[in-house]
């Protein structure tokens, strides 16, 4: 597998606290700092870019305002000319004196390339035609764009809105009145301009880009337009308008900014490019040199301090891959010195954790033999009373948890004082053990308990006993001594018994353990009267029968 491969396995292994520890380790802070180094750098070469295209942009922008002044102006100039024209008009004698044939014929006369379209009418205060460049108008009304009483008063110039003519091109009426001199009356002067002057200005535009002339009235609507239809909000649309001298309308000229700023683009493309290749080749060292210098440093006393915390003080940073005037080499140095001390205090902690075991299993086993002390009786080894007492306290709980029978039988050995005056107590004490040892053969079931109660008198405490097998285990335990035989003179029978008492209760909650004691003794008590070496047992009847019982009755 390649490297880029091994790389792309680990990226993909990576779990999100791996990703946290990535980003708040060594590399990120380098990269960080990396970013915080170079993003003014980037960001100044980006601003400069920008303002280079800002400029150009604003440059096209006051070049479109320029070409649509000077198609404004090329109104102003048309409109000049027609006042010109129609001024000499007013001032020829053919046309103030003559007749309409004279009149007709001085105007067909008249330079066309003027841009006057449409011919020139003379008209009266009625606004008849009385002088035309086109004779079948003589005679008709015409219509003027203005209030004759208004502006009828003294010699006088106006310019008319635009309006569509025949051929659906706009046309603009210039008009001069002349009030008239002795016997001339007076007079209207009216030409059409039409849209030469527009058609000349659009073709001496430049041709090398996309663009387009349009005329405007004063409503914004499109009377005329040259060049590309472009779409209004087009984007990268760079336009410029100016209005008219009549102000009736307005012209627009709008060029394709994508075209016009291609150059410009083009430049800007290459300069991020350029921008861009220097960023990775500054990244890629900065990268490499981190790596060499920092992050290979770090890893290492890295790695040399996992092992420390695992325990392993034998780990030693390799100082010698560093350089010996870096701060790494000072501080894998200190690792070095630090594991050293480490490693003898582990020493030293393990040398006192072995004599601390020793003294704790020392402690433990004497606490073991206190504990048996404590709850087993010296002489027979037997459970002693204290620990009677406390298993009796616990089985009677859980048996009145469960509702089960707990049984408690009472030994005495037959006249025991009797046999210590006799034969002395040396011999009292190895009856008792022996006494002891058929006792404790007796309690077979783990939870069962032999214990000697002081003296000569013995106990057996059985829980959750059948009532029925507690006579078996009572008289078993008096026949097991009687067979024993262990010899004494000072009786008819010449060997040792004992008298057995036995009691089985079923615990209740809040009762207490002494009923089942006193129920023993008093068991005991009888077993003693009735001629000793026999066995007396009591057994309460269970609770649900005592129920039945009491439901047959009823």
């Amino acid at each position: 597998m390649t490297r880029q491969g091994r790389l792309f396995r680990r990226l993909a292994r990576l779990r999100p606290h791996d990703i946290v520890r990535l980003w708040g380790g060594v590399r990120s802070r380098l990269f960080l700092i990396f970013l915080i180094a170079i993003i003014p750098l980037a960001a100044f070469q980006i601003k400069a870019l920008q303002d280079a295209r800002a400029a150009r942009v604003a440059q096209a922008i006051a070049a479109a305002q320029t070409d649509a002044v000077a198609g404004a102006r090329r109104y102003e100039e048309a409109v000049n000319q027609a006042y010109i024209v129609l001024d000499l008009v007013s001032r020829a004698p053919q046309v103030s004196l003559g007749t309409a044939n004279t009149c007709g014929h001085f105007l067909r006369e008249i330079d066309p390339s003027r841009s006057i379209g449409g011919g020139i009418r003379v008209l009266d205060t009625q606004s008849r035609v009385i002088c035309a460049t086109d004779e079948a108008l003589l005679g008709s009304e015409g219509q003027l764009p203005l209030d004759p009483d208004r502006y009828a008063t003294a010699r006088s110039f106006h310019v008319s809105g635009f309006m569509i003519g025949a051929d659906d091109e706009p046309r603009t009426l210039v008009i001069l009145f002349d009030e008239g001199l002795g016997a001339v009356e007076p007079r209207y002067y009216v030409a059409a301009l039409g849209d030469d002057w527009f058609r000349g200005f659009a073709d001496a535009l430049r041709a090398d880009l996309p663009l387009a002339v349009s005329l405007h009235d004063a409503a914004g609507h499109v009377l005329v337009q040259r060049g590309e239809a472009f779409a209004d909000g087009r984007d990268g649309l760079i336009t410029g308008e100016a209005p008219l001298v009549s102000g009736e309308g307005f012209i627009r000229v709008s060029y394709d900014g994508q075209a016009l700023l291609a150059d410009i683009d083009a430049i800007i493309r290459h300069g991020y490019f350029v921008l861009l290749a220097i960023l990775m080749i500054i990244a890629i060292t900065a990268f490499w040199a981190g790596q060499r210098l920092v992050i290979a440093p770090i890893e290492a006393l890295r790695f040399t301090a996992a092992r420390l915390a695992r325990g392993d003080f034998s780990a030693r940073a390799l100082t010698e891959h560093f350089d010996p005037r870096s701060e790494f080499a000072l501080l894998g140095k200190a690792f070095n010195r630090m594991a050293e001390r480490l490693e003898d205090r582990e020493r030293e902690r393990d040398a006192t954790q072995r004599r601390l075991e020793d003294k704790e299993r020392e402690l433990t086993n004497a606490n073991q033999r206190l504990e048996a002390l404590a709850h087993s009786d010296g002489l027979t080894g037997l459970a002693n009373r204290r620990r009677l007492d406390d298993r009796l306290a616990q089985a009677w709980q859980d048996m009145a948890e469960a509702e089960a029978p707990l049984a408690l039988i009472a030994i005495d050995i037959d006249h025991f004082k009797l046999y210590n005056d006799n034969y002395g107590h040396p011999a009292g004490d190895a009856c008792l053990r022996e006494v002891a040892q058929l006792i404790a053969a007796s309690a077979v079931r783990s939870d069962d308990l032999a214990a000697r109660c002081g003296g000569e008198e013995f106990a057996i405490l059985l829980p959750d006993l059948p009532p029925a097998h507690l006579w078996t285990i009572a008289e078993m335990v008096r026949v097991r001594v009687f067979d024993a035989a262990l010899e004494r003179d000072d009786t008819p029978l010449g060997r040792v018994t004992v008298s057995v008492g036995a009691a089985l209760v079923y615990p209740a909650r809040g009762a207490s353990p002494e009923t089942l004691r006193v129920a023993a003794d008093n068991a005991l008590y009888e077993a003693k009267r009735a001629g000793r070496n026999c066995c007396i047992i009591e057994c309460d009847s269970p609770p649900e029968a005592a129920h039945a019982d009491l439901r047959i009755s009823l």
